[in-house]
């Protein structure tokens, strides 16, 4: 808080800032993001989404494959049971 009060002071904005000022100004500053941090931000997100797609690809297509070939194993016994009963 005394360095944002001297940063203040250096700054000529006031002789001597009030102790709501000085926190004021602290909560600015960290409130305020820098543009390389928004910048990495933005790029992770996309990148959170290709993976999230990914993922899903991953995990689907296999899936889907499993299921279709099960469906056709059940498909191929039931037509050799009809078969064997005739």
């Amino acid at each position: 808080m005394k360095l944002t009060r001297h940063k203040l002071i250096a700054r000529g904005k006031k002789a001597s800032p009030s102790d709501f000022e000085v926190c004021d100004a602290l909560v600015e500053s960290a409130s305020r993001s820098s543009a390389a941090f928004n910048d990495l931000a933005e790029s992770l997100g996309e990148q959170a989404v290709g993976y999230t797609k990914e993922t899903i690809f991953l995990y689907l297509y296999p899936t889907l494959a499993i299921v279709f070939v099960v469906y056709l194993i059940e498909v191929w016994r039931r037509g050799q049971r009809v078969k064997s009963n005739h």
